[in-house]
């Protein structure tokens, strides 16, 4: 795993019974970069990630399926402004730092409440395995999937570790 940078997974009840919320923490600011859709019809996150990336200072990404918060017009883009500044005070950051993904349900609004009131617990549960925040990004894939290697960049060593569902949705 990536050494400095802490994740959480659980239930908030966005879906009906499966892992829906996960929080990705850096404890140092990072730099973050993405590479986004060019699909005219973009998901709020999407957007917000677009004004935003690249970025240098980034500590928190918060991530949440079972609901794309796609087609939901400007209340979805201030739903994410407002999701991403309650992660940041639930993690004492500037919610500046928080970047936002979501993934499933198109053309229903975020059920705002249920994710700020998990935070809490999302937060208590960060530590350093991956798992568990893989888990709650799937929709319909059938098992996580996560990749780690040791990288070395002249005579620095580094280690990548990511986790995706579907073909790289997120």
């Amino acid at each position: 795993i990536a050494r400095g940078f802490t994740f959480s997974g659980l239930h908030s009840g966005i879906k009906p019974f499966k892992k829906d919320l996960a929080l990705i923490v850096s404890e140092r600011p990072c730099s973050a970069a993405a590479a986004l859709t060019v699909n005219a019809a973009k998901a709020a996150p999407i957007v917000d990630c677009e004004r935003r990336l690249p970025a240098s200072g980034v500590r928190a990404v918060l991530i949440n399926s079972g609901n794309a918060n796609a087609l939901t017009g400007p209340e979805g883009l201030a739903d994410v402004t407002e999701l991403c500044a309650a992660t940041g005070r639930a993690l004492e950051l500037d919610g500046a730092t928080v970047l936002m993904a979501s993934t499933g349900v198109i053309g229903q609004r975020l059920p705002k409440q249920k994710i700020v009131d998990a935070l809490p617990r999302l937060k208590g549960q960060l530590k350093a395995a991956v798992e568990m925040a893989a888990e709650a990004i799937l929709t319909t894939d059938t098992h996580i999937k996560v990749a780690s290697r040791t990288v070395r960049l002249a005579r620095k060593e580094g280690r990548l570790t990511a986790i995706c569902k579907g073909a790289g949705m997120i």
